[in-house]
């Protein structure tokens, strides 16, 4: 936001400080932003009987706390909230901004934590603002840093719930957000609801990427996501879940109607979305004559883990090449498996094709999931 001050003969704060900030904002530079809104800042608590210094002093806070140097914000909400005149702001998000400022400068203190979550939960139903998105997001980065998981459920679940009315302008913002609390929620509870969850952001991020211009900014959440969701998949299916002892009258097991109810909450989600138009020549028709056979690991059958690998590949006249792993859940334990897999892969093409021009050529294109599943 550019502030734009009108400085009359009784202004007292220097002309060239204000002019110095309106450049600073309009160059993007963060460097020169938090240097210019340090400065005015200052200027604006030197100079209280200015009739600009309330609007100068919010703006200069404003700009150090979303451009990470909200501690350096502390003297200018101090300022503010001895004066009068209130700022160009609405309560509720001086509130936060003055919080903000007071929990970056903390240090890790107890009460300014309990303070800031405070103001945080008050507002977390508020309409989000720049501000406030980068509150919430700065607030629960240092617990993701830790293992305390029903801490990180919390705070991510606060901030995801809070971006969410803005999803479509920040929807990498809120993905992230939205991911880290089901997830964290999955290590804490073990419960079905963290599965629902990332099924419907899977199917949301999936949505989304069929706009060109998201396609390549959500890429890396949408197979995270993905593989989130098998890796989950196969833990609700493992053995220790799946047993004869979990098997319903009907004959369905554990979990089977729950999959359905996700499935069917998945495909709502998708068809909200407007079908993509693809320029590209359709698929020559084939089948698969030799699938992928990974070897589940022995480290990990050993340990009881499950999980998921997505791959990525380039597909050639029934070859594949340059497999890459575009997510693996946990980490890499089931990633080497899946590489030596997908290499067995092979496909033939139907002798006859129905579709005229088709292509027998997709450049990563060809997404391929594992799910790896204890019985």
């Amino acid at each position: 936001m550019v502030l734009s001050l009108s400085l009359t003969a009784r202004a007292e704060m220097p002309a060239g400080t204000v002019s110095g900030f309106n450049q600073a904002v309009q160059s993007g530079d963060p460097v020169v932003i938090v240097a210019a809104a340090r400065e005015m800042g200052a200027t604006a608590i030197a100079h209280p009987e200015d009739p600009q210094a309330v609007a100068a002093a919010f703006e200069a806070a404003n700009q150090l706390c979303l451009r990470g140097a909200c501690a350096d914000a502390v003297p200018m909400v101090t300022f503010l909230s001895q004066r009068e005149e209130s700022p160009p702001v609405s309560q509720a998000e001086f509130d936060v901004l003055k919080a903000f400022a007071i929990w970056s400068a903390s240090e890790g203190d107890a009460a300014a934590d309990d303070a800031f979550r405070a103001v945080l939960a008050a507002n977390e139903a508020a309409q989000p603002s720049l501000l406030t998105v980068s509150a919430f997001e700065a607030f629960y980065v240092p617990a993701t840093q830790t293992s305390d998981w029903d801490e990180i459920t919390s705070r991510t679940g606060m901030a995801a719930s809070h971006l969410k009315p803005v999803r479509d302008l920040v929807p990498d913002r809120w993905a992230i957000a939205e991911l880290l609390s089901a997830t964290a929620d999955f290590n804490e509870n073990r419960d079905f609801a963290s599965y629902d969850k990332i099924s419907d952001l899977a199917a949301w991020l999936r949505g989304k990427r069929r706009d060109e211009a998201l396609k390549a900014p959500l890429r890396s959440l949408d197979y995270q996501a993905m593989a989130w969701r098998y890796a989950l998949g196969a833990y609700f299916r493992s053995f220790e879940n799946v047993s004869f002892s979990n098997v319903s009258r009907d004959g369905r097991f554990k979990y089977e109607n729950e999959f359905d109810q996700a499935e069917e909450r998945a495909e709502a989600i998708l068809a909200e979305f407007p079908k993509t138009m693809s320029s590209e020549p359709p698929f020559c028709s084939g089948k698969v004559v030799k699938p992928p056979r990974p070897t589940y690991p022995s480290s990990a059958a050993r340990r009881g883990y499950v999980g998921a690998v997505v791959l990525g590949v380039d597909f050639e006249d029934g070859e594949i090449s340059n497999i890459e792993v575009l997510a693996s859940i946990p980490d890499d334990t089931f990633a080497s498996a899946s590489v030596r897999g997908m290499k067995t892969f092979r496909w033939k093409f139907d002798e006859v094709q129905e579709e005229p021009g088709c292509t027998r050529t997709k450049k990563t294109a060809m997404i391929y999931p594992f799910e790896y599943v204890m019985r």
